[in-house]
């Protein structure tokens, strides 16, 4: 029997995105706590450039393989489109803490007028 996720991987691997993440959508309404499926959303949105919509999934996100610095780094950037400096800056900070030397966010921090402690 196929579930819905079965259905969004059918749909990724005939290069029908769209309906590969609503249905994911569709299968998170029912399983809210399924890290994986929510960072694939999450990160389909982020990279479309649809900051508030990636946040909320990408946010679910708590398994220490699935949230790497580049994940926290994007979380950051939801917030900073967002215009929540402040969040944006905890979770920049949270990425240094786990990879201070991840070249996307030395690029981030280098125009910021102030130096974040290590």
């Amino acid at each position: 029997m196929w579930n819905i996720s079965n259905w969004a991987t059918f749909f990724l691997r005939q290069n029908k995105t769209e309906e590969a993440i609503e249905s994911y959508r569709k299968y998170l309404e029912k399983t809210p706590t399924d890290e994986r499926i929510a960072s694939v959303v999450g990160l389909y949105y982020y990279n479309k450039k649809h900051y508030k919509e990636a946040l909320p999934y990408l946010e679910k996100i708590k398994e220490p393989k699935l949230l790497t610095s580049s994940v926290i780094i994007k979380i950051g950037d939801c917030y900073f489109a967002d215009r929540q400096y402040q969040k944006a800056v905890e979770y920049f900070a949270k990425a240094r803490t786990q990879n201070p030397s991840h070249a996307v966010l030395q690029e981030i921090l280098k125009p910021l007028p102030f130096r974040m402690k290590k």
